[in-house]
């Protein structure tokens, strides 16, 4: 095992007297066994078992030689510093430990990650708004003499106040579209066959690009409001969206059942034309 090996090297080096020449070089053969070793049990799981899978146990192997070689560079240097960096192996070789056991999960990490980023932007959005809201109250029943008049509002304009509740829609639904997905592929996903892991790696390699279009979307919508590019912005989030559900649609997930897809696509619909709607009106 790697962290067992690098832990001997570490206790060879750590005090005098030095492991001799003979001595060093039967230590750094039996390391260099055992990641021999890691890499070979690496490429010997094969890409049908999921190519969301593969990344995340490539990463952690990766990560385990990089720290390896971290350590080696300190016995050589002789720096004393041979602990930390022993004790950062056994943390990558942990992390490997607690890897993904299949591509269902590994794709689920992916769209748990998802949520979390279109969850940060949705809660700055509304944040936003309420911000605009206590910043800027109603001014109308305020008299105009002596001279007063309203300040200029640095935020969004009255007209763009009206589109905020429609962008603020479109935002929920992309949340909503990714934590049903990420739901059914909990409970129905599937993934001893070939096919079924082609699919839900579809799914995560289309998902993976939803948090930037939200970004890009929410980015949009902050005064000044340019609504050509809202309009732009909009529409990739929302064929980003459909593309994730008609994929979905078409996959093991919906076998018998295609309700929650199709309530997802009028919602995703719904809400993007509101916003088409309301831009055309102002």
């Amino acid at each position: 095992m790697v962290s067992q090996e690098c832990t001997k090297l570490c206790v060879a080096f750590s005090q005098p007297p030095l492991p001799s020449v003979p001595e060093t070089q039967s230590l750094v053969n039996s390391l260099e066994s055992s990641c021999i070793a890691l890499l070979s049990a690496f490429h010997g799981l094969p890409k049908s078992q999921g190519l969301t899978l593969h990344k995340d146990l490539r990463l952690c192997v990766l990560n385990i030689l990089k720290a390896v070689r971290d350590l080696c560079v300190e016995a050589k240097n002789e720096s004393g510093q041979q602990l930390p960096s022993v004790g950062n192996v056994w943390e990558k070789c942990n992390g490997l430990q607690n890897a993904p056991k299949d591509n269902k999960t590994s794709v689920l990490t992916v769209f748990k990650d998802q949520i979390t980023m279109v969850q940060d932007a949705l809660d700055e959005f509304q944040e936003s708004m309420e911000q605009e809201d206590n910043l800027y109250p109603d001014l109308t029943d305020i008299p105009l003499r002596n001279g007063f008049q309203i300040p200029d509002q640095t935020g969004w304009r009255e007209e763009d106040r009206q589109l905020l509740p429609a962008f603020l829609g479109l935002l929920k639904a992309s949340k909503a579209c990714i934590k049903k997905t990420k739901s059914i592929i909990a409970t129905r996903g599937q993934c001893d066959r070939e096919q079924d892991n082609n699919q839900l790696d579809s799914l995560a390699s289309i998902v993976q690009t939803l948090s930037s279009h939200v970004d890009d979307f929410v980015l949009s919508t902050y005064p000044p409001v340019v609504h050509s590019n809202v309009r732009q912005q909009a529409t990739v989030l929302a064929d980003g969206l459909k593309e994730l559900i008609n994929t979905a649609n078409s996959s093991h997930l919906c076998e018998g059942d295609h309700s929650w897809t199709e309530f997802l696509l009028r919602a995703i619909n719904h809400n993007y034309q509101k916003i088409i709607e309301l831009l055309s009106q102002n």
